[in-house]
């Protein structure tokens, strides 16, 4: 290996141990029930390390790695809706998670989720987030207006 490769691996290990647990706890948001988070947070720093020598220089790396994971999400989530069609789940077989702001949030539309967790947890701009999901700026606006209505009556804060 040499100095450039050896430095590359370095900024790679530590872009993983910066963002794991957050990128993991996103990741919980936009699977379908039965997924595992970690799994697909495992293909998309893997799909991250092959592009590296480019990824490093990206100006949002982290915004990179979770539209990856939020396209294979989106695949998962095709999958998951055809084996329903299939073969239904009975009342007992979804997964029920109890957070203040897992379940509000999974109940929002996949775009409008990936919207709120561009733009909020990963604090991109709009333009970011726009440029992220292929679309106007206006409909990162929009999704995020939508998401917020959905959300209003869901999440009690602090002193309300």
């Amino acid at each position: 290996m040499d100095q450039e490769s050896d430095q590359e691996s370095e900024e790679f290990v530590a872009f993983y141990v910066d963002h794991w647990p957050r990128f993991l706890a996103a990741l919980t948001l936009v699977l379908p029930p039965g997924e595992e988070p970690e799994d697909v947070a495992q293909e998309a720093f893997t799909r991250a390390f092959e592009h590296w020598g480019r990824l490093r220089h990206h100006p949002r790396p982290d915004g990179w790695l979770f539209l990856t994971a939020y396209r294979l999400a989106t695949s998962l989530r095709r999958r998951a809706a055809t084996r329903m069609k299939i073969n239904p789940p009975g009342p007992a077989s979804r997964d029920q998670l109890d957070g203040s702001l897992v379940d509000p949030l999974r109940g929002l539309k996949p775009r409008q989720q990936a919207a709120v967790l561009l733009r909020y947890h990963y604090g991109l701009s709009t333009r970011e987030t726009a440029d992220a999901l292929r679309c106007r700026e206006g409909t990162v606006k929009s999704l995020l207006a939508r998401a917020r209505q959905e959300l209003e009556g869901s999440i009690k804060l602090e002193g309300d």
